[in-house]
């Protein structure tokens, strides 16, 4: 009977040879995500090529140093991160964008639009939720509005989309609509065809929010300000995370699946078996081991 620590070490060891062999003189567009090992626990940070859609480094961790080490695994299998890197897409908005110009001095960053979206969005649930509160008039108006607020205008059903035009801030002045109102406002700042047709939008939006009564829309106005240049660099380099959100739902049937990893290394290696394309018709020394 083979022990699992032994069959773990066989495929290890054919993961990090596969690795070695592979060629990564092809790397020219990165992007940056992290998902969970744990649930709400443990985090991994994992980079792929965005052109031909491969895992090709995994690090422990989704801190500071994320990058930096991601960078440093890149480097250790034959691709300097510096050398012909052009686009840098990642998923957040603080870790991976620390250090990104010392780390890759010739790439451009861009943060992914879904996730610039994503963050007005969820910030105008607990808008809602403060509002509910304040009186049992509000409380009544809001009542059974959550999806009112965080779906497109266009995916509302007759009902919701009724419901919304009943809440207008002309017609109520709850913050909460005046919120959704400039969510629905960076969105139209995505539907412009390219950097130089959205120009000054961004900046006009962050103002609004920045004079705005919501303090929710404040604390977004200073992150879209502070990554301006990344945001208006989605459409320069038109890099997209989208292909690693794929990935991440396929990370975490792979955890599903086995239940949980009690190494990460073990959970690393089933990632690059399943999403690295890693090339195993040279593995001699583990066919060998395994007579």
């Amino acid at each position: 009977m083979i022990q699992p620590t032994r069959i773990w070490r066989l495929l290890g060891k054919a993961v990090d040879e596969a690795r070695d062999a592979a060629d990564y003189s092809d790397v020219v567009r990165v992007g940056i995500a992290d998902t969970a090992k744990r649930r709400g626990q443990s985090y991994i940070s994992i980079m792929a090529n965005l052109d031909c859609q491969r895992a090709i480094a995994i690090t422990q961790g989704r801190d500071k140093g994320a990058l930096g080490r991601l960078c440093s695994e890149l480097k250790e299998h034959r691709r300097g991160p510096h050398e012909g890197l052009r686009g840098h897409a990642r998923h957040g908005f603080k870790a991976y964008s620390l250090g990104g110009g010392a780390k890759m001095p010739q790439a451009t960053q861009s943060v992914d639009s879904f996730h610039v979206v994503q963050l007005l969005m969820r910030a105008t649930d607990p808008v809602r939720c403060q509002e509910r509160r304040e009186s049992a008039e509000k409380r009544r108006q809001l009542a059974g509005t959550k999806y009112v607020w965080l779906k497109r205008r266009e995916s509302l059903t007759k009902r919701q989309l009724a419901k919304r035009e009943e809440l207008d801030p002309a017609k109520t002045h709850l913050r909460e609509a005046r919120a959704c109102q400039m969510g629905e406002a960076l969105q139209d700042v995505y539907s412009c065809a390219d950097r130089k047709s959205a120009g000054r939008a961004p900046e006009r939006l962050c103002s609004w929010m920045m004079h705005s009564a919501v303090a929710e829309m404040k604390s977004v106005a200073r992150t879209l300000r502070k990554e301006r240049e990344g945001i208006l660099n989605w459409w320069k380099r038109g890099s997209t995370n989208s292909f690693l959100e794929g990935l991440n739902s396929v990370v975490q049937s792979v955890r599903s699946a086995a239940r949980g990893f009690r190494s990460i290394d073990y959970f690393k290696t089933m990632i690059f078996l399943r999403l690295g394309r890693l090339d195993f018709t040279a593995q001699k020394k583990l066919a060998c081991a395994t007579h």
